[in-house]
C-alpha cells in the first residue's frame, strides 16, 4: 500500500490523464462517476479489515458512498456527500435512459448547488458550464481521495490506541 501523499499525488495525475482533454459532456459526467466510485471504494478498503469481500460484494454506487460516508462523515466537507449524490443522479438518468430527459435541468441544480456550498468555492464564478462541471467533478474526486487518507492515518491511530488499550489490560 503506497503512502498516503505518494496516493494523492498518483490520484491527480491519474486525474488528469484521464479527463484532462475531455470536451463532451456526457463522456465527463460517464468517466468522473466512474472515478468518484474508485475514491469512494478507496476509503472503504482502508478501513475493511479483509477489503477484497468488497468487490465481490458488487455494491452499487449509492451503497458503496453510504458506507464511505459512514466512516468519514464527521471528516467531511460540508456538502460534499449531496454532491455526491447528484452526480449519481445524473449519471443514472444518462445510463439507464437511451433518450433521456430531464438532465440539463439536473446538471443545472447541481452547478446552483455547488455555487451555495462553501466546500465548492473555487468554482463560484465560472460560467461556462462544463469548465464548472469540469471543476465540481475536480474537486469531488479530490476531496474523496484526500478522505481516504485522513481516514487511512485515523483508523490507524484508532488501531493503535485500541492495541495499547489491550496491551495494558492484558
Amino acid at each position: 500500500m503506497p503512502k498516503v501523499k505518494e496516493r494523492l499525488d498518483e490520484d491527480a495525475k491519474r486525474w488528469s490523464r484521464l479527463m484532462g482533454d475531455i470536451s463532451d459532456p456526457v463522456l465527463m459526467i460517464l468517466k468522473a462517476h466512474l472515478l468518484i466510485e474508485e475514491q469512494l471504494y478507496a476509503i472503504v478498503r482502508v478501513v475493511a479489515p479483509a477489503p477484497d469481500y468488497l468487490e465481490q460484494a458488487r455494491l452499487s454506487f449509492r451503497q458503496v458512498s453510504r458506507v464511505a460516508r459512514a466512516f468519514s462523515q464527521p471528516l467531511s466537507q460540508p456538502g460534499l456527500w449531496d454532491a455526491i449524490d447528484r452526480v449519481n443522479a445524473i449519471r443514472n438518468r444518462l445510463a439507464h435512459r437511451i433518450e433521456p430527459e430531464g438532465v440539463d435541468e439536473l446538471l443545472d441544480e447541481l452547478c446552483r448547488y455547488c455555487d451555495a456550498s462553501p466546500t465548492f468555492k473555487r468554482c463560484h464564478g465560472i460560467v461556462a458550464k462544463g469548465s464548472k462541471l469540469y471543476m465540481i467533478f475536480m474537486i469531488i474526486f479530490g476531496s474523496l481521495s484526500g478522505l481516504s487518507g485522513v481516514v487511512e492515518i485515523t483508523n490507524k491511530r484508532v488501531s493503535l490506541a485500541h492495541f495499547k488499550d489491550a496491551k495494558h489490560e492484558s
